[in-house]
């Protein structure tokens, strides 16, 4: 049991390595749209050095789901930081599995600096 465990945390560990991460910049143009539903889509003056393998495309950097609670308080903080052109840190997912997203990697964290 310990074994699958060990397993287990050390997948985590690795796939939070292998995420795009853009240190510092600013938004750029961020996207809503009545076809995709509550989904943003978000560009930044930084592009991702390193997309993960699933990104393909080139217009947008991170998706953000703002079906949930959450997802609504990053919303917001991604306007504040777009209105005042404040530097965000950016961290994915490390998927693009966002239906019907699947070529945007979705994202986990934001930083405001």
């Amino acid at each position: 049991m310990k074994r699958y465990t060990l397993m287990s945390m050390m997948l985590f560990l690795i796939s939070d390595v292998h995420a795009a991460v853009v240190e510092s910049t600013t938004i750029k143009r961020l996207m809503l749209d009545i076809n995709y539903g509550e989904m943003v889509y978000i560009e930044l003056e930084q592009r991702q050095a390193t997309p993960i393998a699933c990104h393909t495309n080139s217009g947008w950097e991170y998706v953000l789901d703002t079906s949930t609670p959450l997802g609504n308080k990053m919303y917001s903080m991604l306007l504040a930081a777009y209105a005042a052109k404040s530097p965000v840190k950016f961290v994915g997912m490390n998927n693009c599995s966002l239906l019907p997203h699947t070529s945007t990697e979705g994202l986990r964290r934001i930083e405001l600096k």
